[in-house]
């Protein structure tokens, strides 16, 4: 335990650490105030599923501390703390700001906004999940478009894992994430001044708005992947220049061999 509290430290910048807390608290404030104050909740929404939900997030503000728990073997180990600024920022808007302070229907396309740079974000973080998995494997020679298409692979993998988890909890739990409930839809657009329901695809039929909601999410993730994807095809900054995984696997080559003749020191000495 003292070597993994060490590690994260070392691994962290301090102001980081403190970016994380002020947004970490700012979920815990929500979460003590919708739990004992807030007396009113959107429509088809409860006291006790609000409080899941947010306390489901704040666990996501704590991602990289919880992937440095894992061992030596998993990729996640090698991910940078950095990918942990997207991470608090992207809990407290879908939470914080989405459920607790209600954007979804207050601010027109906030949810596919979040889709957007969501699939923006997936793709920079599959690049370093890649990454992550040549420094564990200390294997060099992937070239940029690999590591691209690998990374966009596992961005579009979560992206419509997600998907299905909100069909899945509304048909099986009850839930409204796919806003298939119109009547529910228009209460919270009358309340909260969103005229007409947010939605850029015309939907045609009643029936037929939760397919649009699911579409339009995709359709920002891709986007969101593509404009990534590019990005990183002229700046693949883990494959060139002071991030060169390759450079950084020699580094960790030499310190494994290191750590084996010392080994074999410390054996031949006890023999």
């Amino acid at each position: 335990m003292k070597e993994y509290f060490a590690r994260l430290n070392r691994d962290s910048k301090t102001y980081q650490k403190i970016f994380w807390w002020i947004l970490r608290l700012v979920m815990i404030g929500g979460i003590l105030y919708t739990a004992f104050i807030q007396k009113e909740f959107p429509a088809g929404i409860t006291r006790s599923r609000q409080v899941l939900q947010m306390c489901a997030n704040l666990v996501g503000l704590f991602s990289w501390e919880i992937a440095q728990m894992t061992s030596e073997k998993c990729f996640m180990r090698y991910m940078p703390a950095y990918i942990q600024n997207y991470a608090v920022v992207s809990f407290t808007l879908a939470s914080f700001g989405g459920a607790f302070l209600n954007f979804y229907y207050s601010i027109r396309f906030y949810d596919l906004l979040l889709h957007l740079t969501g699939g923006a974000a997936g793709t920079w973080i599959g690049y370093e999940a890649v990454t992550a998995m040549q420094l564990r494997d200390r294997k060099k020679g992937t070239t940029t478009s690999i590591a691209i298409w690998a990374a966009a692979g596992l961005c579009f993998m979560v992206c419509t894992g997600w998907e299905l988890f909100e069909f899945t909890f509304d048909q099986i739990g009850g839930g409204d994430s796919q806003h298939w409930s119109m009547e529910l839809a228009r209460q919270a657009a009358e309340r909260y001044g969103t005229n007409p329901i947010p939605n850029i695809i015309p939907h045609l039929h009643d029936a037929r708005f939760a397919l649009m909601d699911t579409m339009e999410d995709t359709i920002c993730n891709t986007l969101g992947t593509v404009i990534v994807m590019i990005f990183l095809k002229f700046f693949p900054y883990n494959h060139k220049g002071k991030r060169n995984v390759d450079d950084r696997i020699d580094a960790l080559l030499a310190k494994d061999r290191q750590k084996g003749a010392a080994q074999q020191k410390k054996e031949s000495v006890a023999v």
